[in-house]
C-alpha cells in the first residue's frame, strides 16, 4: 500500500477516535421545570349599606325623610370593604360630582368618622374648624355646599397607613389602612340648618359620594393627622 495513504488512514482513524471520544465520555440527563407563572394580585372594592350585602356600587346610603324639619338630623354609615388579595395603602372619600338643588348650603356635616379607627375621631372637628379651604366662610361649621367644593375630585379627604406624604415614600410592610378581606364603616351626620328660612321649603339637593383604594401613592396630599393610620387633604 501506498505509505501516503497508509498514514492518511491513520490520522482519519485517530481523528475519529477523539472525535468518539469527544462525543461519548460524558453521561448526562435532562430535565423540565414546567408550570412557571407570574399572577398579579387583585383589589376589589366592594360597598354596603346594611354591611351583609356587598356590591360594586350603592345608592341612597343618605336619604331625608319627606317631612324633613330645619334642626333634624341624617345619620347613616356607608360599609367600605376591600375583596382583593391586596392591602390598600390609601383610602380616598369625596364628592363625585357637583352637588345639585338649593339644598345644599342650608345642610351642615356634623359627623364624618371612620368607626374603626382614631378611637371614633370626627374629622369634621378638624375640617371645619382647623383648616381654612373646606370652611369657606369660616362659621366653623361645613356645609354641604362646602364639603363638595372642596373634596371634588381632584381634593378627596385620604386616608393612610404610614409615610411620608411630601415624598411619596412609605414602607411596604407597614400595616394596609384596608387590608385584604378587610372592612371598615363610614358614619356620617347631617343637619338641616336651624336657622334656613321659608325660602327652603320643599327644596332639594343630590350629591354622589366616591370612594376609592390604592395600593401605592397615587397623588400629592399633606399629612394632617398623626400616628399611624394617618389621615390627610388633597390639594
Amino acid at each position: 500500500m501506498n505509505k501516503k495513504i497508509l498514514a492518511s488512514l491513520v490520522i482519519i482513524g485517530i481523528l475519529g477516535f477523539a472525535l468518539g471520544w469527544g462525543t461519548y465520555s460524558y453521561f448526562s440527563d435532562t430535565e423540565t421545570s414546567t408550570g412557571n407563572t407570574f399572577t398579579a394580585g387583585t383589589m376589589d372594592l366592594k360597598l354596603s349599606n346594611d354591611g351583609t350585602t356587598w356590591t360594586d356600587g350603592v345608592t341612597a346610603t343618605w336619604t331625608s325623610p319627606s317631612n324633613w324639619a330645619p334642626g333634624e338630623t341624617v345619620t347613616a354609615r356607608l360599609h367600605i370593604k376591600n375583596e382583593g388579595s391586596i392591602g390598600a395603602y390609601w383610602l380616598y372619600i369625596g364628592i363625585k360630582t357637583p352637588v345639585t338643588g338649593e339644598l345644599c348650603s342650608q345642610i351642615i356635616i356634623t359627623e364624618f368618622v371612620i368607626e374603626e379607627y382614631w378611637g371614633g375621631y370626627n374629622h369634621i372637628d378638624w375640617m371645619a374648624t382647623s383648616y381654612g379651604p373646606w370652611d369657606t366662610n369660616g362659621d366653623g361649621k361645613l356645609t354641604l355646599a362646602e364639603f363638595a367644593q372642596y373634596a371634588g375630585t381632584d381634593h378627596p379627604y385620604g386616608f393612610m397607613a404610614n409615610g411620608d406624604e411630601w415624598t411619596g415614600t412609605y414602607d411596604p410592610s407597614a400595616p394596609k389602612i384596608l387590608p385584604a378581606g378587610a372592612d371598615i364603616t363610614l358614619r356620617m351626620t347631617f343637619l338641616f340648618n336651624p336657622d334656613a328660612g321659608n325660602e327652603y321649603q320643599g327644596k332639594s339637593c343630590s350629591f354622589d359620594l366616591t370612594v376609592s383604594i390604592w395600593n401605592g401613592y397615587p397623588g400629592a396630599y399633606t399629612q394632617v393627622g398623626g400616628g399611624s393610620p394617618n389621615y390627610a387633604y388633597g390639594y
